[in-house]
């Protein structure tokens, strides 16, 4: 008798078969348990090694021992009675028969039945960023787009289940780094980040969030990190109906988290069908491969990212020792101009002439290591003062990347600047479809409505932009177009929530008389001196109340240094027709652009070869 012949005989086939479908069982389903029940790391791997010995065993004792109706006994050369071998090979078979149909029930289980988040019951609740007056149906209104985009995605933070709860800006930025890889995949709509982590910490419904931020679809996840090892759990799930597209679990060492993003970012794109662009899948110019390097850039964005003074400074010594570490990495030096500039201007003041010397420096690192990068573009933009140049960058900025939330807006109100507001809404609208819950894009809209004449849209914006904000993100020039607009249009909640007690113009409302005296009285106070934002936001006030030369008087002392876009508000329409303006306009280059490009927008228009005129 051959050995095969043997095998069969004494069913080791049939023990193996039936062996390997109960491991592979069992490995699902310690998988399926193992986030929710906070099951070490190392859990995993003890019941693979004690699976596949149990498999040696298992193979061993059925060639050494036979079933019988006697009981157990051992299996001679000459075997058992041929009867018995077959009555335990059909038990064997009929085993087999009910372990895969035990296989099949948990697959569908997994399928229909297992939709929640990668530890969704480890979340611990925050406090909520948008306050609970928001509905989605409002959101839903302001979306550019009233059908959501199958090409759509949110990625929502990540679960931190790490028993260091330190950890959590590690989960955190794991989950923005994918947000920003899969933002540069051509032909998928990213939500963005402030929009996203809107969610964080809160067990919302996929299909309210998916209504919410206007995606068809959301990838979620977990995080374990344990020293220098790192486990992540993804999911990508359709929106409407909490259906599994794809899901992964990754158990790598802490050097394969640039590859393992890479991984995800491919599968999700692949999973959605997106048409890849030609390049590297993602990855942003300017990132470090330097892990340590890595970490202290996530430590120090989460810390910018809480906006006070004591984080912020800790804010800037990771990062930096993030740049110490890798000197070549350039998304972090980036990140820095904008947390030396809050610095500067709004946490530090005392030591401002430091902070802007070294936003300078950074701006210039920048552009020695990544210059043609999107995110250097809109630095020399900024940095530009020709028009044209600050045109010419935007637009290369939004090939490259045309989903992009910043570009965007920046593209946005470089039109609203040259007075081409109408224009300007495609690209502001983009932006609040991308950050349908961040406050900023829905101010930056209500004014582009503004200055397009639209006052009941802008009106809708506004109030929009209200309700999302919890008022930490609305700057007080901002609050000073909010609360000139609800004046306007004599919007009582409007005015209630934005003209508070302390206000120095609320005496000024019933009865003006010495507000030209106030305004240029405040425009000597120390703390209104150095901010050209500020002083256009009185430029505004003095429009308000008729005081028009006062208004241009301010706008010739900040000049290219304020935002011209305020100039086609209608409240500056009487100020646009002093002969001065025409002079001012000049002055910061907007009659030059105008020429050139023939486009003079909505407000001001050529008369004859050598003047013009502005409405």
């Amino acid at each position: 008798m051959s050995f095969f012949t043997e095998l069969k005989r004494r069913n080791v086939f049939k023990v193996g078969v039936a062996y390997a479908i109960v491991a592979w069982l069992i490995v699902q389903v310690v998988s399926a348990i193992h986030n929710p029940l906070h099951l070490p790391d190392w859990f995993d791997t003890v019941v693979i090694v004690l699976l596949i010995i149990g498999f040696i065993l298992a193979i061993i004792l059925a060639w050494a021992y036979e079933l019988t109706p006697e009981g157990i006994k051992s299996t001679t050369p000459e075997g058992p009675a041929q009867y018995h071998t077959q009555t335990t090979g059909q038990r064997l078979n009929y085993f087999i028969i009910g372990v895969l149909v035990l296989v099949v029930a948990f697959l569908l289980m997994k399928v229909y039945v297992l939709k929640e988040s990668p530890g969704v019951a480890g979340k611990i609740p925050e406090t909520s960023v948008v306050p609970e007056t928001v509905s989605p149906e409002k959101v839903v209104q302001e979306k550019a787009e009233p059908e959501v985009p199958s090409n759509s995605i949110a990625v929502l933070p990540f679960v931190d289940m790490s028993k260091d709860k330190a950890n959590e800006y590690f989960a955190d930025g794991i989950a923005e780094e994918l947000l920003n890889q899969l933002a540069k995949i051509r032909g998928l709509q990213v939500a963005g980040r402030t929009s996203s982590f809107t969610f964080k910490g809160k067990d919302d419904d996929l299909r309210t969030i998916g209504e919410k931020l206007g995606v068809a679809h959301i990838l979620e996840g977990s995080v374990r990190k344990a020293g220098d090892r790192v486990r992540i759990t993804t999911q990508l799930i359709k929106a409407a109906d909490g259906y599994h597209l794809w899901s992964e679990t990754y158990d790598r060492t802490m050097d394969d988290i640039f590859t393992i993003q890479d991984d995800i970012a491919r599968s999700v794109a692949n999973a959605l069908q997106i048409t890849l662009g030609v390049g590297e899948l993602g990855r942003t110019p300017g990132m470090t491969h330097n892990v340590e390097a890595y970490e202290d850039f996530l430590a120090g964005r989460s810390l910018f990212y809480k906006l006070n003074r004591d984080n912020v400074s800790q804010a800037i010594e990771r990062l930096e020792q993030a740049v110490a570490l890798d000197p070549e990495f350039a998304v972090a030096w980036a990140t820095l101009i904008t947390v030396y500039g809050a610095a500067a201007q709004a946490f530090v003041p005392k030591r401002a002439e430091e902070y802007f010397a070294k936003r300078d420096a950074a701006r210039a690192r920048v552009l020695a290591l990544v210059p043609e990068a999107d995110y250097a573009l809109r630095i020399k933009a900024q940095q530009s003062g020709d028009w044209l140049e600050i045109e010419r960058l935007l637009k290369q900025a939004l090939a490259q990347n045309p989903e992009d939330v910043g570009t965007n807006q920046a593209y946005g109100g470089f039109l609203n600047n040259v007075g081409r507001p109408t224009e300007a809404l495609e690209y502001v609208q983009r932006a609040v479809r991308l950050e349908p819950l961040d406050a900023t894009t829905h101010i930056t809209l209500a004014l582009t409505y503004e200055y397009a004449g639209n006052p009941a849209a802008s009106v809708a914006a506004f109030k929009q932009a209200g309700q999302i904000s919890n008022d930490t993100s609305i700057s007080s020039v901002s609050s000073t177009s909010l609360l000139v607009l609800a004046l306007e249009a004599n919007d009582r909640a409007g005015i209630d929530k934005y003209l508070t007690s302390d206000n120095w113009v609320r005496k000024y409302l019933d009865n003006p008389a010495g507000i030209e005296s106030e305004i240029r009285r405040r425009l000597t106070e120390p703390v209104n001196t150095n901010s050209p934002y500020i002083r256009q936001s009185f430029a505004v006030w003095a429009a308000y109340f008729g005081k028009y030369e006062l208004a241009l008087e301010i706008w010739q002392e900040i000049a290219g240094d304020g935002l011209p876009n305020v100039f086609w508000r209608p409240i500056m329409k009487p100020m646009r027709q002093l002969p001065a303006f025409k002079d001012l306009v000049t002055k910061i280059g907007l009659v030059k652009y105008w020429r050139t490009t023939g486009n003079w927008g909505e407000f001001c228009h050529p008369v004859g070869e050598d003047d013009f005129a502005c409405n």
